[in-house]
């Protein structure tokens, strides 16, 4: 059951997830249509997303239990937005950290 981000009491967490790119950097337009397909999904916030050397980072705020519940919900949002964006075709996931956040919006 999803809950909306201001019923979900679990703390939030700052993701930053770094994954290859398989094929040609779409660049910026692509980098825009994923963050706006990572905020329809109601489960992040501030998303971000900057492509560069065959990389892509993407940054964003969840809610989890802990930085592993965090990493994996992260982890999900980008996997739901990124078959929403064509041309965006995501590789290996290469890094990842998760830190806790004070609550806020």
């Amino acid at each position: 059951m999803h809950l909306g981000w201001s019923l979900d009491e679990r703390p939030r967490w700052a993701v930053a997830l770094v994954f290859q790119v398989v094929g040609a950097s779409p660049g910026r337009p692509g980098a825009h249509r994923l963050e706006d397909a990572i905020a329809a999904t109601g489960k992040a916030r501030v998303p971000g997303v900057r492509f560069g050397g065959g990389e892509v980072r993407v940054t964003l705020l969840v809610k989890g239990a802990d930085d592993v519940d965090a990493t994996a919900a992260a982890l999900a949002v980008v996997d739901s937005a990124v078959r929403q964006v064509p041309g965006v075709v995501l590789g290996d996931l290469l890094s990842h950290a998760a830190r806790a956040r004070p609550s806020g919006p």
